[in-house]
């Protein structure tokens, strides 16, 4: 992880004294050590102190938010509250120009009403007027639905049901690398599904400069029981451009 990390280590100032009721022995008192550390902002911390021979620690748990996008669930709805989100907090343009750079038949996109709902629109070369995304490509409107949960669930998790879906092959590549860059930016932990050697193929090449992005799951059901098996970076790589079977 790049940027500033900072890691303090600190007697607390309150003590904790244990003294046992059921023999006579020297009492001690114990100092809690407490370990704070700050990563990209998110700090967390634990305690710890001895307590009847065992050391124990308790800290701060973080949430982080998880989104969900599969074929069947795509929603214009959301996609409007996620675009508005960005567009408040002067966001927008960076996501506009990641899209253009995917789809360049797309100039520009705003928020209009239709029917007194918001929907996201396009303005397209050759119409008068602009267009709903969800009327226009279904490649376009999945890889907006995908960037707009990355950039509104910073620090988070985006999982991505049958990638591939809705993208033409040869712009695989491209747009992994694409979504990359913005989970990168957003430090989002993205999981894709697929069933596609030739998605798995584009990409192998986009993360061939940066295989320690990548790891590859596969899981398999055997006995009534379900195994994942983990294949990690140049070796996931390697796999695939050999084509040894890493699908489930």
């Amino acid at each position: 992880v790049e940027g500033r990390r900072e890691l303090d280590i600190y007697f607390e100032r309150e003590q904790t004294l244990h003294v046992s009721l059921k023999k006579t022995e020297n009492s001690v008192n114990i100092t809690p050590l407490t370990f704070k550390w700050d990563v990209q902002n998110i700090v967390s911390s634990i305690t710890l102190e001895v307590k009847d021979g065992q050391i124990s620690g308790k800290g701060n748990a973080h949430s982080f938010p998880l989104y969900f996008i599969s074929p069947k669930n795509i929603s214009s709805r959301f996609d409007a509250q996620a675009f508005s989100t960005l567009s408040r907090s002067g966001k927008l343009t960076e996501i506009i120009q990641v899209i253009r750079r995917s789809f360049e038949f797309v100039e520009d996109l705003s928020l209009e009403l239709v029917a007194g709902e918001a929907l996201i629109h396009a303005r397209i070369p050759g119409f008068a007027e602009k267009v709903p995304v969800n009327e226009l490509s279904g490649g376009l409107n999945k890889y907006l639905s995908i960037a707009l949960a990355i950039a509104t669930n910073p620090n988070g998790v985006v999982l991505i049901d049958e990638i591939e879906n809705g993208f033409y092959y040869k712009h695989h590549e491209g747009i992994m690398r694409s979504l990359l860059l913005l989970c990168d930016h957003y430090s989002v932990q993205m999981f894709a599904s697929t069933h596609s050697w030739e998605f798995l193929r584009a990409a192998a090449r986009a993360l061939q400069d940066s295989p320690e992005m990548l790891t590859l799951l596969r899981p398999k059901y055997e006995d009534n029981e379900c195994t994942v098996r983990k294949t990690d970076g140049q070796l996931a790589i390697s796999a695939i451009n050999d084509e040894v079977e890493v699908r489930a």
